[in-house]
């Protein structure tokens, strides 16, 4: 379950003329660290909430907004100095049962969250691992997705363009199935998936169900396409591309992407891959290839509380 269906009325607020929650007495301390997070432009930022409360009864305690720099340090958006904590809370540390970590755009703290969180975790004695799957955040192990995909083009008539068509679907099924095995994607969140050919990258859509089709059907032609996510890059090619291309040897890899005015950058993938993979460098039509997740670790992070 993600964290909206949960804070439908609550809306991760707090209260108070100084940020903090009322109904609270006595001054807490926070550390809070994070890794695997990346510096985020366009005036997006990152801002970490306590939840407080009791599981039937609880708000968010906005807690500190802040960048990544280049060295994987958490920064002031604005003066772009280290921020290195600890951090007071005006809340009692034993109400504080979870902690968040939600995209803005912001340069200062925020009462309100945009309901699109990458890190949460459970506090537990004081303390709590962030993770992306917590209910909190993304609420999905993104390190047990698996996928695959095939080439054709399902939208022309003409059998020497099969290379220049990708789509996610299993081919050796019958009816034809999804070629993602992942879940919709969280309250907040959209995939969209991409390829590289060459320097150039090009999206092939968003898309919340890996079983319904994406948002864009841009480069395809005129026949109908399969209901599941995908392109044949066949027509309209932006600048410095020759279509039909030919995806031989092309990366392939899936994102989640923060929905609506959060995503300031929609022409460039956002960092958190879901999915990656390749095309041969003599692939064959309607042949399942595969994709894994990546090597590397999704963002995590630690919290500590104490006092109050």
């Amino acid at each position: 379950m993600g964290l909206v269906p949960l804070l439908t009325s609550l809306l991760l607020i707090a209260c108070g003329d100084d940020n903090g929650i009322t109904s609270f007495e006595g001054e807490s301390t926070v550390t809070l660290s994070v890794a695997g997070l990346e510096p985020l432009g366009g005036g997006l930022n990152y801002q970490a909430w306590l939840v407080v409360g009791t599981p039937s009864d609880f708000w968010g305690y906005p807690l500190v907004l802040f960048n990544i720099g280049e060295g994987g340090e958490m920064v002031d958006p604005v003066s772009d100095t280290v921020l290195g904590g600890p951090y007071p809370a005006s809340v009692d540390a034993t109400g504080v049962f979870g902690v968040g970590v939600s995209l803005e755009i912001a340069e200062e703290l925020l009462d309100y969250s945009s309901y699109t969180f990458i890190l949460g975790g459970e506090v537990v004695q004081g303390a709590a691992s962030l993770t992306t799957d917590h209910w909190i955040a993304i609420d999905a192990e993104l390190p047990s997705a698996s996928g695959g995909f095939a080439l054709f083009t399902p939208t022309d008539d003409d059998p020497e363009n099969e290379l220049s068509g990708l789509w996610f679907v299993d081919p050796t099924t019958t009816p034809t199935e999804a070629g993602l095995a992942i879940p919709e994607a969280p309250t907040g969140w959209a995939y969209e998936s991409w390829v590289e050919v060459g320097e150039q990258t090009f999206s092939l859509g968003k898309f919340v169900n890996p079983s319904q089709p994406d948002s864009s059907e841009a480069f395809s032609g005129d026949e109908e396409a399969p209901p599941f996510p995908g392109e044949d890059f066949l027509v309209n090619a932006p600048g410095g591309a020759a279509f039909p291309l030919d995806l031989s040897g092309a990366v392939v890899f899936v994102t989640l992407e923060p929905q609506g005015t959060l995503d300031v950058a929609p022409e460039v993938p956002f960092f958190l891959r879901v999915l990656e993979g390749s095309v041969p460098l003599e692939p064959a039509p309607l042949t399942l290839y595969d994709l894994a997740p990546p090597l590397s670790p999704p963002p995590s992070g630690t919290f500590t509380i104490q006092g109050g």
